[in-house]
Protein backbone atom coordinates (compact mmCIF):
# COMPACT_ATOMS: atom_id res chain seq x y z
CA UNK A 1 0.00 0.00 0.00
CA UNK A 2 2.78 2.56 0.05
CA UNK A 3 3.78 3.80 -3.47
CA UNK A 4 5.33 7.15 -2.48
CA UNK A 5 8.56 6.62 -2.49
CA UNK A 6 8.38 5.05 -5.94
CA UNK A 7 7.96 8.16 -8.58
CA UNK A 8 8.29 6.05 -11.43
CA UNK A 9 5.20 3.65 -10.66
CA UNK A 10 3.65 6.25 -8.70
CA UNK A 11 1.03 6.94 -11.16
CA UNK A 12 0.50 3.26 -11.67
CA UNK A 13 0.74 2.28 -8.32
CA UNK A 14 -1.91 4.90 -7.25
CA UNK A 15 -4.55 4.02 -9.88
CA UNK A 16 -4.29 0.39 -8.68
CA UNK A 17 -4.38 1.06 -5.39
CA UNK A 18 -7.59 3.45 -6.32
CA UNK A 19 -9.19 0.62 -7.69
CA UNK A 20 -8.60 -1.70 -4.47
CA UNK A 21 -9.56 0.78 -2.33
CA UNK A 22 -13.32 1.27 -4.59
CA UNK A 23 -13.87 -2.06 -4.34
CA UNK A 24 -13.71 -2.57 -0.49
CA UNK A 25 -15.32 0.51 -0.14
CA UNK A 26 -17.88 -1.31 -2.59
CA UNK A 27 -17.91 -4.53 -0.29
CA UNK A 28 -17.75 -2.26 2.72
CA UNK A 29 -21.46 -0.14 1.61
CA UNK A 30 -23.17 -3.52 0.53
CA UNK A 31 -22.65 -4.55 4.10
CA UNK A 32 -23.70 -1.40 5.61
CA UNK A 33 -26.62 -1.34 3.66
CA UNK A 34 -27.15 -5.26 4.16
CA UNK A 35 -27.52 -5.15 7.57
Amino acid sequence: MVARGVNGDGARGRERVSERLRAMVRRSERRWLGE
